[in-house]
């Protein structure tokens, strides 16, 4: 007796359940870097999360080291991932602005900084944090580098920067001081147009906020009177 043949039915039903399996397998196999990238990443993201909240203490070098090792760690799972290269680079400013740092480590620290927001801004072009933390670093390589042969281009990129990231975030707290730190270190080379955005910009803070700003202003000598 010979073995029944298939019918168009079941072979239909088996080529279609082959397919299906092969989608899900090709999409596992796309999403498994981001889903290691994501769990490797929820301890450093969340120490970096608590070292930006206001009036917290500086990283210490030991956290700071084992934070920097474990984000990335993560980045070798997903190297485009936007959050994870904006935080590498917060960690790496953090750095430089670490009191007692020397100018050479400073000079390394930002420049790494930069590359790690230019993937950001490449994978989220809209978020302002990184446009504003972009032009902080330009900001402070145009002051330890003054004679750079890269002036002209820091300059041109640090004021793309500010005008982005003012665009986009003018109502974020972060973001406001940090522009209001690079606008009142540069307030008498100011556009009349970026003195009147920075204006705006305080005028969409907090009241609370508006007083930090206003010391920051008081700190740089700059008069906010209009």
């Amino acid at each position: 007796m010979k073995p029944a043949g298939l019918t168009r039915q079941t072979v239909g039903s088996v080529l279609a359940a082959v397919a299906l399996f092969g989608a899900m397998a090709a999409s596992a196999w796309h999403l498994w870097p981001e889903a290691r990238a994501n769990a490797l990443a929820m301890q450093p993201l969340a120490q970096v999360r608590a070292w930006q909240a206001p009036r917290a203490p500086a990283p210490e070098i030991t956290a700071w080291l084992q934070t920097r090792a474990a984000l990335a760690r993560a980045l070798n799972a997903s190297p485009h991932n936007a959050e994870l290269q904006e935080a590498m680079a917060y960690l790496y400013l953090s750095a430089a602005f670490r009191p007692g740092q020397g100018t050479l480590l400073q000079v390394a620290y930002l420049r790494q900084a930069l590359l790690h927001l230019e993937v950001a801004i490449q994978s989220r072009p809209m978020v302002p944090s990184a446009w504003a933390n972009r032009a902080l670093a330009l900001h402070r390589l145009l002051e330890l580098q003054p004679g750079a042969s890269e002036v002209p281009q820091w300059r041109a990129s640090l004021w793309q920067a500010f005008d982005r990231g003012l665009a986009f975030g003018q109502r974020e707290q972060g973001v406001q001081r940090t522009l209001g730190t690079v606008a009142f270190a540069h307030w008498s080379q100011l556009s009349r147009a970026r003195v009147e955005a920075v204006q705006h910009m305080l005028a969409q803070a907090t009241p609370r906020q508006q007083q930090a700003l206003a010391a920051l202003a008081q700190a740089h000598r700059v008069s906010l009177e209009p």
